[in-house]
């Protein structure tokens, strides 16, 4: 959440480069998201066989949490980009903070509820666990891992959309 909401204002006073280079709202959106998602991508690549060998859990614990957080990496990575274009402050003086503290803010509360309401489907088998299995989940899984990725997709994309938004306004005061 962090890198989205802060890779814009980071520009700083170099800002202009970016309001003089003819470059369109979707690719600019393009450009950052591709590098959170890679950036994201490969860190979940190294943690992932750490956390197996630390943890030992089971082959489809391994595949549901790696599927969770693709699922949750993707949309939340959308919204703090969209947030981090929308707050961006290009102010350096008297200190650089590259996105204004109530942005900050409503990117930390919008992107923690964007990620509970994708764990949502796995709350019978939190449930379950916390119960030592009194309470039996009942929802299968995969069903729950499905449904989140569905919620995933479409809140990608609205997101997503969203920052393109967020840019093309951005783009649009270097006009005036």
């Amino acid at each position: 959440m962090s890198l989205g909401s802060f890779m814009t204002g980071e520009e700083g006073q170099s800002v202009w480069r970016i309001f003089m280079s003819p470059i369109s709202a979707s690719d600019f959106v393009k450009s950052k998201y591709t590098f959170m998602m890679s950036f994201s991508l490969v860190i979940l690549a190294i943690t992932t066989p750490v956390g197996f060998v630390f943890f030992h859990p089971s082959i489809r614990a391994v595949i549901v949490l790696v599927l969770v957080s693709i699922f949750i990496a993707f949309p939340v990575g959308a919204l703090s980009l969209a947030n981090g274009i929308k707050g961006a402050d290009f102010n350096e003086v008297p200190r650089p903070r590259m996105v204004r503290p109530s942005w900050a803010i409503v990117g930390l509360l919008t992107g923690g509820a964007v990620a509970l309401v994708l764990l949502l489907p796995f709350l019978p088998y939190i449930i379950s666990i916390f119960t030592n299995g009194l309470v039996d989940p009942f929802i299968d899984l995969y069903v729950a891992t499905a449904i989140s990725g569905v919620v995933s997709a479409v809140l990608t994309v609205v997101f997503y959309k969203m920052a393109v938004g967020n840019a093309a306004e951005l783009l649009s005061k270097a006009e005036l």
